[in-house]
């Protein structure tokens, strides 16, 4: 029997059913994505334990992606994040639809600056020429009835002759993948590479994130069919509990790119 007061099964160690109580609160929203668990010190009393078995419990939360541990300030719910499948030429936004996902993009920008030195030599560019840079933070709920959140921000640059071909007030709605398709440019190849790097204070405040979370940065220039360069895409996205997965095969390797709570 569960015992009502403590709010843990005793029939199981102390620390595992401190951890399936509060993952269960974490899962049922009495503990929101971002949140604060209770001290260290009022979670002991109200399970009748010791901080020791507290810890323990909190690092196996932890070690599960569930909440995050910040140095002098507490415990806190990890946010939730999203599958992204490195195999195929999906764009970020289709991968997240794909997954069925409700996405939302907010447009921060759009404006033709000129580009900087390695975007221009990313795209063929010569030094000073313009590029068309987008800039768009793209939000969805992992899950039905789950609250909204940030999941990554992603910077576009296009050569400044794409400007009067693509409807960019669609953008919100649309693919940049699907427009230049429109356009008569559809992107067939790519090349990307992932690196970890900690956010900057401005990036974590428009991915609701602590300063210097870590995250992944995706680099990828997209090509068309004669082997042009067409966008430059620099893409920040969440690593609460990320991890790329390789489902090998004799001929062949896909990479997977998911959350710890992701299938599979």
């Amino acid at each position: 029997m569960t015992e009502r007061t403590t709010g843990y099964d005793h029939r199981v160690p102390k620390y595992l059913a401190i951890y399936r109580a509060l993952a269960a609160e974490i899962a049922d929203g009495t503990h929101q994505p971002g949140a604060a668990l209770p001290p260290q010190r009022q979670l002991a009393d109200r399970f009748a334990v010791t901080l020791m078995t507290v810890r323990q419990a909190l690092r196996a939360l932890q070690d599960d992606g569930l909440v995050e541990a910040r140095p002098g300030t507490g415990t806190f719910v990890r946010q939730p994040g999203f599958a992204y499948h490195l195999a195929g030429l999906r764009s970020l936004s289709e991968e997240l639809t794909a997954q069925g996902l409700e996405l939302r993009t907010t447009v921060l920008a759009t404006e033709l600056v000129t580009a900087p030195e390695e975007v221009a030599a990313r795209l063929g560019l010569a030094p000073g020429e313009r590029v068309l840079a987008v800039e768009r933070l793209r939000s969805a709920s992992p899950e039905p009835d789950a609250p909204v959140v940030p999941l990554l921000l992603q910077t576009s640059y296009l050569a400044e002759r794409w400007v009067g071909r693509l409807a960019v007030d669609e953008l919100r709605e649309h693919s940049l993948y699907r427009l230049l398709g429109r356009a008569g440019r559809p992107v067939v190849s790519a090349q990307e590479r992932l690196q970890a790097v900690a956010l900057t204070a401005r990036e974590a405040g428009l991915l609701e994130r602590p300063v210097g979370s870590p995250a992944l940065l995706s680099r990828r220039l997209s090509r068309d069919a004669a082997g042009e360069p067409l966008v430059d895409d620099r893409a920040i996205l969440v690593g609460d509990g990320t991890v790329v997965v390789a489902d090998r095969a004799a001929t062949d390797v896909s990479l997977t790119y998911r959350t710890q709570n992701s299938p599979g």
